[in-house]
């Protein structure tokens, strides 16, 4: 049986270092007694008396009980329903958490390496008479562009655990109990930050990072619970184009190539796209085979972290150029100090959403 953890975890491996590797069983007396031989050759005794029982005739055993195998409340006492008193209970090696979500928006977006406590960077806009046609010997004056320093501070996302020696030892033989707890934060720490790329708020929490719904500001269509239609969507993809919701001489625009909503929003946008389609589609493959459908070409991905409260809802168009995750520390387990019979650790990430360009994006809010 293959043994995990990390270690100084209690996983099998120690079982078959102390015992195992001396041929000793589990569940076998090894030593002391009245009588030594008495425990070392037990289990052989009983598989020959067993043998030769069911060579003469067919062994039986009655099952402790004349009602239903079938325990019908939360527990084996016996007002909550009745199982075979000789007969042990396996449980299955599957855990399934009920608190799982997929992260696709988290998986999807560029990961950069920041060295440092913040991610600076620079923003350029051309003079509006950068460039011109002169006459012939002109004078030739020079005109200054406009560059603006931009600035992300990092924050620190944490997940902590800890497993006592009696639940390690304990549960060994069924589940690896710390592998299983770093697995369980791990998975919570992921799910935070997908939250907070999508409704991280720094002015109701100063310690998290701003998301997508605060970083955006300049194309925002606010439809006030009113329906979805394919209007808007066309809309806020223009905005992201055009980089605002007008046109300027001097103003530039993105490349959008994401589509971000709710669960909700995403099938009302299939029912839109229905009328209008006589064949299945349109469909496309995007990050590792993921099959999602598309609106002018672009993938429209849900993420289960997004409300789905009528009047509540909201869609984001990005530019994946410039939407991206700063990460300073990926995602790190470590152990915290010993202080009494336990293991306790972190999981632990530093990093921000970055928005480098939010002209280049545009969301739909308050969608009914």
């Amino acid at each position: 049986m293959a043994s995990f953890g990390s270690p100084g975890s209690y996983s099998s491996a120690y079982f078959d270092e102390c015992f195992g590797k001396f041929g000793i069983t589990e569940g076998m007396v090894y030593k002391g007694g009245v009588d030594s031989e008495e425990y070392q050759y037990h289990d052989e005794l009983v598989k020959k008396m067993v043998n030769k029982a069911f060579g003469d005739a067919l062994l039986t055993k009655e099952r402790g009980t004349t009602t239903s195998e079938y325990a019908s409340g939360t527990n084996y006492s016996s007002t909550s329903g009745n199982l075979p008193t000789l007969i042990p209970i396996w449980v299955s090696p599957d855990i399934i958490n009920l608190s799982r979500k997929e992260t696709p928006v988290y998986e999807l977006l560029p990961k950069v390496a920041v060295r440092g406590k913040f991610y600076d960077w620079n923003t350029a806009t051309f003079a509006s008479t950068n460039a011109r046609f002169l006459a012939e010997d002109a004078a030739l004056p020079e005109y200054d562009d406009t560059y603006t320093r931009n600035v992300v501070q990092m924050k620190y996302c944490y997940a902590v655990g800890r497993v006592t020696g009696p639940m390690q030892v304990a549960s060994r033989g069924y589940i690896d109990m710390e592998r299983q707890e770093i697995l369980m934060k791990t998975r919570a720490l992921l799910q935070k930050i997908e939250y907070t790329i999508l409704n991280g708020d720094t002015s109701s929490d100063p310690l998290e990072f701003d998301g997508l719904g605060a970083l955006i500001s300049t194309n925002s269509i606010d439809l006030s619970s009113a329906s979805l239609s394919i209007a808007n969507l066309r809309t806020a993809i223009l905005y992201a184009r055009q980089g605002g919701t007008s046109w300027a001489a001097n103003q530039g625009g993105g490349n959008p190539n994401l589509i971000i909503t709710d669960l909700q929003t995403l099938d009302d946008i299939k029912g839109l796209l229905q009328a209008y389609l006589r064949y299945n589609g349109p469909m496309t493959s995007i990050a590792w085979g993921l099959q999602t459908i598309e609106f002018e070409g672009l993938p429209i991905v849900a993420s289960k972290f997004m409300t789905t409260t009528s009047g509540s809802k909201a869609l984001y168009v990005i530019d994946t150029s410039v939407v991206k995750m700063g990460i300073s520390l990926d995602i790190t387990m470590e152990r915290l100090a010993k202080t009494n019979d336990s293991n306790k650790f972190m999981i632990k990430w530093y990093g921000a959403l970055l928005v480098l360009a939010e002209k280049f994006c545009a969301k739909i809010i308050n969608i009914g």
